[in-house]
C-alpha cells in the first residue's frame, strides 16, 4: 500500500515519466467511481503532479544517487563521482582523514562542480550537501 511521502518509480511503458522517481503528494483521489489514482511529483519538474493508478507505480527505499543530487543542489548537470564500492554498515572505514570510526552513511560534497559521493560515521556527516574547495580524505 502505498502512502503520501513515499518515493516511487513509474514503471508503466508509455506512461509519463516512466522509469524516473517521485514523490506521492496526495492518494486515494477518484477520476472516476471505480477508478482510484495517486499523485506524484516529479523533482526535475517542480510544479508538475501527475495521477497513476497504484499499479503503475513501484515504491523505491529511496531517491536515486542522482535525485539526491539534483535535491541537494538544485540541479542535475553537475559531474558525479560515485563511491567505487558499496558501504557496509559497520565494515568500511570513515573515509575522513584521522578519523578512525566506522562509516555509517554516505554523503554527497560539491567540490567544484564534481559532487562526490562519500562515506563517513556520524561525526562527519555534517559535510553532506556543502560546496568545498576540498574534503579531507585519508
Amino acid at each position: 500500500m502505498l502512502k503520501k511521502g513515499d518515493i516511487v518509480t513509474v514503471i508503466r511503458k508509455g506512461y509519463p515519466y516512466r522509469g524516473m522517481q517521485g514523490q506521492i503528494v496526495r492518494t486515494k483521489i477518484k477520476k472516476h467511481a471505480d477508478d482510484e489514482r495517486i499523485i506524484v511529483a516529479f523533482p526535475e519538474y517542480p510544479g508538475q503532479e501527475w495521477a497513476y493508478r497504484e499499479t503503475n507505480l513501484r515504491k523505491d527505499k529511496g531517491w536515486s544517487l542522482e535525485n539526491r543530487v539534483n535535491l541537494l543542489f538544485k540541479r542535475n548537470s553537475l559531474f558525479l563521482s560515485k563511491a567505487r564500492y558499496p558501504l557496509r554498515i559497520g565494515h568500511t572505514l570513515c573515509m575522513h582523514e584521522k578519523c578512525g570510526k566506522k562509516a555509517t552513511q554516505d554523503i554527497l560534497i560539491n567540490c567544484w562542480g564534481n559532487v562526490c559521493q562519500i562515506y563517513v560515521c556520524d561525526d562527519h556527516s555534517n559535510w553532506n550537501g556543502k560546496c568545498v574547495d576540498s574534503f579531507p580524505f585519508r
